[in-house]
């Protein structure tokens, strides 16, 4: 696996619900969003021992369709590799990682961790064919405009929130969701190997999220269930190196 990794990351704002947070595969972690607006605040996450950010950025992401995203590069070519990583999250809390998982028709893999590599085999899954939709299919996920479903396997199966319990396997999130009593939309956050890095240009997918193409090595992706008020952030995976 490439250093420079991308980031897909099913992410959602925090919801004033309070749970541990942790690096790795295994546990999953919070965010916290500004209650109100964006300007200027950051989304924070902190590890167990309370150091460090799972990456924050102070702007709200730039609302694009798949079509402007495929503008930003070209896609990999036939049997060129892409590495990334992605992260699925639900009222601010990052879920674990699914198990890892392979593909020979699409060349799209996983390793359980968040990362992913795509090594399309054919020009039908190169270029912009190679998109978010079918890596999301890849790991379970069900994706569409203003819903998600998430597999039976996904963990934590629940969460609280707000002193009420989220339960996340096997169970659709749409566009009608509350986070607490905080009004909730499904997006896709997506970073460029500079937004990465630095936090700048992120942009969100909300029309056709799954037809988003994964257009350069380095891309970061969170797929979200998140309050108006949530800044993107970065999953743990991403800051791993």
């Amino acid at each position: 696996m490439a250093a420079t990794v991308a980031t897909l990351a099913i992410v959602a704002g925090s919801c004033g619900g309070s749970d541990d947070s942790s690096s790795g595969s295994t546990t999953a972690s919070t965010t916290t969003t500004t209650p109100t607006g964006h300007g200027g605040h950051s989304n924070e996450s902190s590890g167990e021992d309370g150091s460090g950010k799972y990456g924050s950025h102070g702007m709200a992401p730039t609302v694009m369709t798949p079509k402007q995203v495929a503008a930003l590069g070209p896609g990999p070519s036939v049997g060129a590799t892409f590495n990334g990583t992605f992260g699925l999250n639900v009222c601010g809390r990052f879920l674990n990682p699914p198990a890892a998982a392979s593909s020979a028709t699409t060349g799209m893999s996983t390793d359980g961790s968040g990362r992913f590599a795509v090594t399309p085999p054919n020009d039908g899954t190169a270029a912009h064919h190679a998109t978010i939709g079918e890596l999301m299919t890849l790991i379970g996920v069900e994706l569409s405009s203003g819903s998600v479903t998430f597999p039976a396997s996904t963990t934590p199966a629940q969460f609280p929130v707000n002193k009420a319990s989220v339960a996340v396997a096997g169970a659709t999130f749409d566009n009608d969701y509350k986070c607490g009593d905080t009004a909730a939309k499904v997006q896709l956050w997506v970073y460029t190997a500079d937004a990465v890095q630095t936090g700048n240009e992120v942009r969100a997918v909300e029309v056709d999220p799954q037809n988003t193409p994964i257009v350069e090595d380095g891309m970061a992706f969170v797929l979200t269930v998140t309050p108006e008020s949530s800044l993107p952030t970065l999953p743990p995976v991403a800051l791993q190196g």
